[in-house]
């Protein structure tokens, strides 16, 4: 599977002197992927990735890049990694949208878990966080979410 995800393009951690992602968990408590299905789409090559550089711009078909490459893309899916959101928003689409969007994870004022797969607030912003074996699960949710806004 390793061969397969490297000759498609992507950066593979090994773990710590190549023993593994396992060791990852206890040694950064993140930096690590569970395959859930989606390695296989990647070898396939319907799920295309792209990294070493980071976006410009979206165009109508999908994304200018800084390095002046472009990407025909159907949906976009930002895996930015382990930080808050709200850094990530603010560095890809400004200080505006990132003020106007609501807030994820933590509690309401009742105390309430604030949901990850809902609108974000921002017309075709919609917030789905988490890991893959997460979003197979609460994707169906966010789906329905947008039949009725």
């Amino acid at each position: 599977m390793l061969e397969g995800l490297l000759n498609a393009g992507l950066n593979v951690n090994e773990g710590p002197e190549g023993v593994g992602q396992f060791f990852l968990v206890f040694q950064r408590l993140g930096g690590y992927w569970a395959d859930n299905g989606t390695a296989d789409l990647i070898i396939q090559g319907k799920v295309k990735i792209k990294q070493g550089t980071e976006p410009a711009a979206f165009t109508s078909n999908g994304l200018t890049f800084k390095d002046g490459s472009t990407l025909d893309a159907d949906v976009v899916i930002f895996a930015t990694g382990y930080e808050p959101i709200k850094n990530t928003v603010h560095e890809i689409f400004g200080e505006d949208i990132a003020n106007a969007v609501t807030p994820v994870w933590g509690l309401d004022e009742e105390g309430e878990s604030i949901r990850a797969y809902k609108p974000s607030g921002h017309p075709g912003l919609w917030w789905a966080i988490g890991e893959f074996m997460s979003s197979r699960y609460y994707s169906k949710s966010l789906v329905y979410c947008t039949l009725f806004v």
